[in-house]
């Protein structure tokens, strides 16, 4: 009798371990569907113009070099003569950034198509890019160093954002500072934002990362910020919107010098980001924890 009950409670301890295994194993496919899930929503689309992220060659023009990363090619724009526009200079991480150098007095520059980021740009998203002015001769034009995203057409109202670097301009905080600029619509024409280089960095030579939050939906700016070694300080937004609302932007980006200026300017670190709804990311985060509950439970 000893042997069979023995026996009989063998088997309920044998048939409990299988529940549990069982058990174990879908609360470890729980958390691995729910991470794949949240990692689904911060979706990312990014490139440090490095060697890996597409055909970049150290110190060779960029201009008909594909970015895999971002899924264009890069052509010129102004026609951009060879030379100005490399691979290499200052990188802001890895070896590699995009290098323009200006000294010819003229409007030089380069674009590139970021096909693989089309999808993120329905809803709300945020698009970063880190550029470091390394020097600026005597301006004598407004807005040295523009980065358009958006449309194809430079310069044209249909664009997510149009921001940089302006030396020289008659309105704001003065004129012959240095500022970093944005242009954003305010319903009728555009208007352009100021902020002092030195309220984020100590001067040229410095990178500063650009972070810009749009919601498509409402063409608002959630976030616009700049970042640099002095810490980070945000435009003031209010009244604008992100674009003029005749055409939805595209997904376009320019690197742009003045047309009278001669500018040494470095881009790196580019990235457009999804940015989840708040109940959505809350529901699969508390699924997340959930998940990791119920296995540390089992």
């Amino acid at each position: 009798m000893i042997r069979n009950i023995n026996a009989k409670g063998s088997g309920m301890h044998s048939t409990q371990q299988l529940s549990r295994r069982r058990n174990r194993r879908s609360g470890y496919a729980t958390v691995l569907v729910l991470a794949l899930a949240i990692g689904s929503v911060y979706a990312d689309v990014s490139s440090s113009f490095e060697t890996t992220n597409g055909t970049y060659s150290n110190g060779a023009d960029i201009v008909g070099r594909q970015d895999t990363s971002l899924g264009g090619t890069w052509t010129a724009l102004f026609a951009t003569p060879t030379g100005v526009l490399t691979s290499g200079g200052v990188p802001y991480n890895g070896a590699l950034a995009i290098h323009l150098n200006d000294v010819g007095a003229s409007a030089y520059g380069g674009q590139v198509q970021l096909t693989n980021a089309a999808s993120l740009l329905s809803n709300p998203f945020t698009f970063s890019i880190a550029m470091n002015v390394q020097s600026v001769a005597t301006a004598t034009s407004g807005q040295q160093v523009q980065i358009q995203f958006g449309a194809s057409t430079f310069g044209t109202g249909s664009s997510w954002l149009k921001f940089g670097y302006d030396g020289f301009y008659s309105s704001g905080l003065g004129t012959n500072r240095q500022t970093y600029f944005i242009s954003a619509w305010n319903g009728t024409g555009y208007t352009t934002k100021y902020m002092d280089l030195t309220s984020v960095a100590n001067g040229f030579g410095e990178y500063v990362s650009f972070d810009f939050t749009i919601n498509p939906t409402t063409h608002s700016y959630t976030s616009a910020t700049i970042t640099g070694s002095k810490g980070t300080m945000a435009f003031d937004m209010t009244g604008l919107t992100a674009w003029d609302g005749s055409t939805t932007p595209s997904n376009y980006l320019s690197l742009v010098t003045g047309g009278t200026d001669e500018v040494v300017v470095d881009f790196d670190a580019i990235s457009v980001s999804s940015v989840p709804e708040p109940t959505v990311a809350g529901l699969l985060m508390g699924g997340l924890l959930f998940g990791l509950a119920r296995r540390r439970r089992i």
